[in-house]
């Protein structure tokens, strides 16, 4: 379908928009970046039983800024883990109130948080060589696995953690029993976007054509840690990041202007939109986008029906980067 022009629902500036709150019911967090050592990352709500925007929750609530960079989000045990990169820490809040309950300290670059249970937790890092296991009654690092390069997005696979890399082209398991390393699976690239997928952990590998490496979404045999099958994406440019959502037995990703599918056997084009999406999320058949913009100015976060009929738009603060739909 042609391009999609976008609908404003508040002013561009360079700075977050203040709303009045709603009533938080069903809805969309929406984990807002922040410029690279500003220190604005915030938190916005999108309350989608009624379109209102709520901005700015964190520093509302704890009267103090969230952080540099916010990179990742997660509900754990009912609470909200949200991940500051650059501050090289993770804040535990009340998924409600926003008020702070905890803060895990310790990391390098703190990259992504994944549960194994209801007492333990793994942190990827970007810069560290290891993997931070973390004890979620207290809140503290109790041991790490040591991996070569940037380790970026997790998934959980019985008594295994699938690990992805954005500068090798393994993706590391790892027995989360005996927190070790128990293989690497060569698959071809570097990654960073990792989903279980009809019970397969199923990798994006990133497109590099500087190195010739081609585009693929590969499914792992969890089991015998190799590859099971492999489907390749055609791309001409230097792909540095794949960025993707799963919903309802399918997986979306972005590929420059284009809305991407791979049902489990082949990839599709679903639309196209006339911006470069920073990141998506993918929930109940509806496709939200963020848009970062020039990266200075307040992006705009909107939501597109599956054939990419525009929804709703949403101003919602600097780098809108990750989402996290909820029923509160």
């Amino acid at each position: 379908m042609a391009s999609t022009a976008l609908l404003f629902l508040n002013a561009c500036g360079d700075k977050d928009p203040v709303d009045k709150p709603s009533s938080t019911s069903k809805g969309m967090y929406v984990l807002n970046e922040g410029g690279f050592q500003k220190g604005n990352a915030s938190i916005s709500f999108i309350n989608t039983d009624d379109n209102t925007l709520q901005t700015k929750l964190y520093e509302t609530a704890n009267k103090q800024p969230l952080g540099d960079v916010g990179n990742a989000l997660n509900i754990i045990n009912d609470k909200l883990y949200v991940v500051v990169n650059n501050s090289g820490l993770i804040r535990v809040l009340d998924k409600k109130t926003y008020v702070e309950l905890a803060t895990i300290e310790g990391f390098t670059s703190p990259r992504q948080i994944v549960a194994v249970n209801e007492k333990t937790a793994y942190v990827s890092d970007l810069f560290a060589n290891k993997l931070s296991v973390v004890d979620l009654t207290t809140n503290k690092i109790s041991q790490t696995v040591k991996l070569h390069g940037s380790t970026e997005k997790m998934v959980v696979s019985g008594n295994e953690l699938f690990v992805t890399n954005g500068s090798t082209n393994y993706v590391y398991v790892v027995n989360t029993e005996s927190a070790t390393l128990v293989d690497s699976i060569d698959i071809g690239g570097n990654s960073n976007e990792i989903w279980l997928l009809n019970g397969k952990p199923t990798v994006i590998r990133n497109a590099n054509t500087d190195n010739k490496v081609q585009g693929a979404v590969l499914s792992l045999n969890a089991a015998a840690h190799n590859i099971e099958s492999s489907v390749a994406y055609n791309y001409t440019g230097t792909l540095w990041t794949c960025r993707s959502s799963l919903d309802n037995g399918n997986i979306y990703f972005l590929l420059d202007q284009k809305v991407m599918k791979y049902d489990g056997k082949s990839i599709s084009n679903i639309f196209s939109v006339d911006f470069t999406a920073y990141n998506m999320y993918c929930t109940n058949g509806t496709i939200w986008l963020c848009d970062a913009k020039d990266y200075q100015q307040t992006g705009t976060v909107s939501s597109f029906a599956g054939d990419g009929t525009l929804k709703n738009s949403f101003n919602t603060g600097i780098i809108p980067s990750v989402l996290w739909y909820v029923e509160l």
